[in-house]
């Protein structure tokens, strides 16, 4: 009877073991037949990006120039940079901030005894411009 019963056992594994098989590959190609492609033929995507076609303007400070010595307490700072751009002049005396409707732009600006260092940052209307700087140093001494 021990004979019987082996013979009975290593057939129910094998039989399992061919039931296993069987099922795992059909399970497998019943998976990839649901499988739905990522991309169609009839649904194409393009990216695409809107580029600007926006004029490049620097910033120049026509006057005054760099360094210049001068007996009168104010100046007039001239110079240009792109239109609708925000210019903002400051030194450690005053600030004056103002949108330039033109490419051209004028301020009357104060300067204080000495040495007077002005920065004028021009910040163009396009949000991905990059800012731009001038350093003027003016210097103010009374002819007495």
């Amino acid at each position: 009877m021990k004979k019987e019963t082996l013979i009975a056992v290593i057939l129910g594994i094998m039989f399992g073991v061919v039931v296993a098989f069987f099922m795992i590959f059909k399970t497998k190609d019943q998976q990839t037949q649901k499988v739905k492609p990522l991309t169609t033929s009839t649904m194409q995507v393009t990216p695409t990006v809107p580029v600007k076609n926006t004029e490049y303007q620097p910033l120049a400070i026509s006057e005054p120039e760099a360094g210049i010595i001068t007996d009168k307490n104010s100046i007039t700072i001239k110079g240009s940079t792109g239109k609708d751009a925000l210019i903002v002049i400051q030194s450690p005396l005053k600030s004056v901030t103002f949108k330039n409707d033109k490419e051209d732009f004028s301020a009357v600006f104060p300067l204080a005894f000495g040495e007077n260092v002005i920065l004028v940052t021009a910040y163009p209307k396009d949000t991905q411009g990059v800012p731009q700087e001038k350093e003027l140093k003016i210097y103010y001494l009374d002819e007495q």
